[in-house]
């Protein structure tokens, strides 16, 4: 199967199964998944826009997102239409944040995960409120930037329906040093690794590699065909080094003027009663 033929799967999998937390909305040209939980972000995605509508459609999207009161991201990757169409969110107020590539293993190869000798390192599956505390903490040291938007979802996860994620953590001793979560959402043929944090005093030691082997066996124990990653730029080389291979680069692109976020000022309005409102304004001008 080519990368094209996967990524056109993939994104009707993640367009029909949704994402967990979030409400989709499925168009024509895009999905838009706007979020159940107050303290996360919406997201735009898959979209297949020309240039007859293009405009119309982000302007829309940026106006549904104001009214709700939350910001949001467009995520494009290199295979959606048009191929410009980062160029054309550059010129309608949109920069990108991040760059990652969607990557795919197919279990060719069996991994076992390896941790340095001597240094009392051990990994850990997480199945507490306090190893999930110790995951967002790594994440938020390694990146420099805090993830507790993240707890509320993965409580909601961990007490509801825990097979939807997993975490691991390595641990010295009683200290969290690297840390990683994969998705398995209910209905997905698509498991999903997000990208691993580790320490900057860890790095450099094989901590993320152990990480990624643990995942991607989990996936394959639990009988999925595939386990997708996305990777940064740098780590691309060691993905593929333990069988994972490039479908498609993914951009992360964000409102120039958005401002920061505070959940308290998140409208009352539900999707449909934003879109209607939107709608209505729209005839009015």
């Amino acid at each position: 199967m080519t990368a094209e033929a996967l990524f056109a799967i993939y994104a009707m999998d993640r367009t029909m199964v949704g994402l967990t937390g979030y409400e989709v909305e499925r168009f024509p040209h895009l999905t838009c998944f706007t979020p159940t939980l107050r303290d996360r972000e919406g997201l735009i995605t898959f979209a297949s826009l020309n240039s007859d509508h293009e405009r119309r459609e982000i302007e829309e999207q940026k106006n549904y997102f104001k009214l709700v009161g939350i910001p949001f991201r467009w995520r494009i990757f290199e295979v959606n239409q048009p191929s410009n169409l980062r160029v054309t969110l550059e010129r309608n107020g949109f920069v990108q944040s991040t760059s990652r590539m969607l990557m795919v293993n197919h279990f060719s190869r069996q991994m076992e995960p390896s941790l340095p000798s001597g240094l009392g390192l051990r990994i850990v599956h997480i199945d507490s409120h306090k190893g999930i505390r110790d995951v967002l903490a790594v994440y938020s040291v390694a990146f420099k930037r805090s993830h507790s938007f993240l707890r509320q979802s993965f409580e909601a996860h961990f007490e509801r329906d825990p097979d939807t994620i997993s975490m691991f953590c390595i641990y010295r001793g009683e200290m969290p040093v690297a840390a990683a979560w994969t998705e398995f959402p209910r209905g997905s043929q698509f498991p999903e690794m997000h990208p691993a944090a580790v320490l900057k005093s860890w790095r450099g030691k094989g901590l993320a590699t152990a990480l990624d082997c643990v995942r991607t066996e989990e996936a394959h124990a639990r009988f999925y065909g595939r386990v997708m990653a996305i990777s940064s730029v740098e780590r691309m080389d060691r993905m593929e080094a333990l069988g994972f291979e490039p479908v498609a680069s993914r951009a992360t692109m964000r409102l120039l003027d958005e401002r920061p976020f505070d959940p308290a000022e998140r409208s009352a309005f539900s999707v449909k009663s934003a879109r209607l409102a939107l709608g209505a304004m729209e005839e009015i001008l």
